[in-house]
């Protein structure tokens, strides 16, 4: 066998199938950076000995040759049969918190216990948690689901909201350091595009109208206590769940870093790559313009009869 040979693993109900055991024609992972959940849709023959129920456990896992590398685990949403086989979509353990809601309040404390408390409700696994931001009041009533709330505070903590491979949902800061891998033109890349947005002018501030205005449920903003010695250059305004005055500089710094990112933008294709996850750090090498340091925020991993490719939807690093 050729170290280049995809393969794919399923796991169904427990029960664990290679590729042509479970019939198995194609299989769609697409994952992401809320608000959207990770999502896996399989292809398989009408001569498939196993279709999973809506409500089963699926678990998927890719890669080349005898080493498939675990990539999505959840539950079945939809199974929807035809002459052609079965399609069967499935959705990570968090979408659990789309379909709960919570009336609750959190006063003085942290937002790495809230997350815990609203992950906890729900029966969904924590992975990374790493929401350090000190809340004054945080509220989650019940017009908005569990999922809306979490990642309302998300948000203000300036963190991502990713699943990993085993289901646990993560909530961390975006991630820094040195790249987790180098996809090469020529070798793991076949086709990449890169733009550069030019840096435009700060949004208005929302609610910066009056205090106590509302846009949505994101949007109760309370104006920013004078601080001692020098004040601000202008009138400031910050939301009603941040009482301090670190808390507000946290959240502000955390969106100017998300603008930054922002001002890079692009898409890649490249050979299978099933260790990839939304929030790595890659390097795109060896390209006519140079090498581009990038945070990915989407991948989608596809295989099929004609192989396995993996397409990666990338921003800049801040």
């Amino acid at each position: 066998m050729s170290r280049f040979t995809p393969v794919a693993e399923i796991s169904l109900d427990g029960q664990r199938l290679r590729a042509p055991e479970a019939a198995l024609l194609r299989a769609e992972v697409t994952l992401g950076l809320g608000p959207a959940h990770d999502r896996c849709v399989l292809e398989l023959h009408p001569l498939a000995p196993t279709v999973p129920a809506p409500g089963g456990q699926v678990a998927l896992s890719l890669g080349f040759d005898d080493a498939p590398q675990p990539v999505f685990r959840g539950r079945t949403v939809a199974v929807e049969r035809h002459r052609g086989g079965a399609r069967v979509e499935c959705l990570a353990p968090s979408w659990a918190l789309s379909r709960q809601r919570a009336a609750r309040v959190w006063v003085g404390q942290g937002a790495r216990q809230i997350v815990d408390d609203l992950l906890a409700d729900a029966g969904v696994a924590a992975g990374v948690v790493g929401a350090s931001l000190e809340v004054g009041v945080f509220h989650a009533d019940d017009r908005c689901s569990r999922w809306d709330h979490l990642l309302r505070l998300a948000r203000l903590a300036g963190c991502e909201v990713a699943s990993a491979a085993d289901g646990a949902l993560h909530v961390r800061p975006p991630g820094r350091g040195p790249a987790q891998a180098a996809l090469r033109r020529g070798a793991e890349l076949i086709a990449w595009r890169c733009s550069a947005h030019e840096a435009g002018p700060a949004p208005a501030p929302v609610g910066a109208a009056g205090a106590g205005s509302e846009a949505g449920a994101d949007h109760w903003f309370l104006p920013l206590a004078a601080p001692v010695g020098e004040g601000p250059e202008r009138e400031a305004w910050v939301p009603g769940a941040l009482r301090d005055r670190n808390a507000a500089r946290q959240t502000a710094q955390a969106l100017a870093d998300a603008a930054q990112r922002r001002r890079v933008a692009g898409e890649a294709l490249c050979w299978g790559q099933p260790g990839l996850r939304p929030g790595d750090r890659v390097t795109l090498a060896d390209l006519p313009d140079g090498d581009v340091d990038a945070r990915l925020t989407a991948v989608t991993q596809v295989l099929d009869a004609r192989g396995f490719a993996t397409w990666l939807d990338f921003e800049g690093v801040s």
